[in-house]
């Protein structure tokens, strides 16, 4: 026994998966075509986002961060600063 308390970890989360995995019905596929998707899924597991999704915030972010400057600017310039 260890004094650590106990966390939720994988385990949990295999145990809550395969609970969840029996109540479903079974497809029907080929080994072929399992074997693929389950190739294709291995491969993007633990990649993060990709690149083209993180170059799409900073754009947004720097639109954004434009406009509010310029409405700034414009306000500025209607008190007559």
């Amino acid at each position: 026994m260890t004094d650590k308390p106990e966390k939720p970890g994988r385990d949990d989360d295999a145990m809550k998966l395969a609970d969840l995995a029996r109540g479903l019905p079974r497809t029907d596929l080929d080994p072929a075509t399992a074997e693929r998707i389950a190739s294709l899924a291995r491969r993007d597991v633990g990649l993060g986002p990709p690149k083209r999704r993180t170059i799409e915030a900073v754009l947004v972010a720097m639109l954004v961060l434009a406009t509010l400057g310029w409405v700034t600017v414009k306000i500025c310039e209607m008190l007559g600063h």
